[in-house]
C-alpha cells in the first residue's frame, strides 16, 4: 500500500511539473511574440515619422504667402501690390494692420509709412539692410509673410517605383502659420475673402492656390490625399 501511494504521489508530481513546464513554455512564446509585435510597432511609428518629416521638407515651398511692400508707399508707386486708393483702405494693408503686425501712418500727401510692429532684432536688421525701391516718391522693400503651410498627417502607403524611387501616398492639410491665425482671429469673413487674391503659393509661380481659402478654414483645413515620388536619397538622408 505504501509503495502504491508513493508511486501515485510521484506520478502526480510529474504531471504537475509537466503542466508547469508547458505553461512556462507558452508564456515564453507569448512573451517573444509580444516583443516582436512591439518592435514592429515601434519601427513602423519611427518609419512613419521619418517619412512625414521628409514629405514636409519636400513641400516647404508649397505654402501660402502674403507679399507686402513696407516703407514709404502710396498709389503713385509703380507696384502691382499697391492699389490706386489710400493705403489704409486696401484690403492687404488693413488686414495685416488689424492682425497687429504693422503700423500705418500718413507720410505726406498721398503717401503712408508702413512699418512692422515689434519685429525681432533679426527681422529688423534684415529690413534695415534690404535693398530699397526708390521711385515715384516711394521708398519701399518687399516683405513676405507666411500665412499657411501644408502639413502631412499620415503616410498611407509606400510603393517602390524602381531601385531609386518610391511613390508615397499620404494625407495632408493646410495649417495656419502665426500670421494666418491672427488674420482669421481679427478679420470678418468678408475681410478675409477680400484677402484671397493677394495670397500666393511660391510653388505655383506665386499664383493663387485654388485649394486654399482663408475665409473658409473649416473646408480648407480638411484632410486631403496626395501622392509624391521621393528619391532614395531623400528618404535615406
Amino acid at each position: 500500500m505504501l509503495m502504491d501511494d508513493l508511486k501515485r504521489s510521484a506520478s502526480v508530481e510529474r504531471s504537475i511539473r509537466k503542466r508547469r513546464e508547458k505553461r512556462a513554455e507558452r508564456l515564453f512564446v507569448f512573451f517573444l511574440l509580444a516583443l516582436v509585435v512591439l518592435a514592429a510597432g515601434c519601427s513602423g511609428k519611427k518609419d512613419q515619422k521619418a517619412l512625414i518629416d521628409v514629405l514636409n521638407k519636400s513641400m516647404n515651398r508649397d505654402r501660402i504667402m502674403l507679399d507686402l511692400p513696407l516703407g514709404r508707399v502710396g498709389p503713385a508707386c509703380a507696384d502691382s501690390n499697391i492699389e490706386a486708393r489710400p493705403v489704409p483702405e486696401q484690403a492687404i494693408y488693413s488686414g495685416v494692420q488689424k492682425a497687429g503686425l504693422i503700423t500705418i501712418t500718413a507720410d505726406g500727401a498721398g503717401f503712408w509709412k508702413v512699418e512692422l510692429l515689434n519685429p525681432t532684432p533679426q527681422v529688423a536688421e534684415a529690413v534695415r539692410t534690404a535693398a530699397h525701391k526708390t521711385i515715384d516718391g516711394c521708398d519701399s522693400i518687399w516683405f513676405s509673410f507666411s500665412v499657411a503651410y501644408k502639413s502631412v498627417s499620415e503616410v498611407r502607403n509606400v510603393r517602390k517605383v524602381d531601385g531609386d524611387q518610391s511613390e508615397v501616398e499620404f494625407t495632408w492639410k493646410w495649417t495656419l502659420a502665426q500670421l494666418g491665425t491672427k488674420l482669421v482671429g481679427a478679420l470678418s469673413p468678408q475681410e478675409l475673402a477680400g484677402l484671397n487674391d493677394h495670397l500666393k503659393n511660391p510653388a505655383l509661380d506665386r499664383h493663387r492656390d485654388p485649394s486654399f481659402n482663408i475665409a473658409d478654414m473649416a473646408q480648407t483645413g480638411a484632410l486631403q490625399t496626395a501622392k509624391k515620388t521621393l528619391s532614395k536619397y531623400e528618404i535615406d538622408r
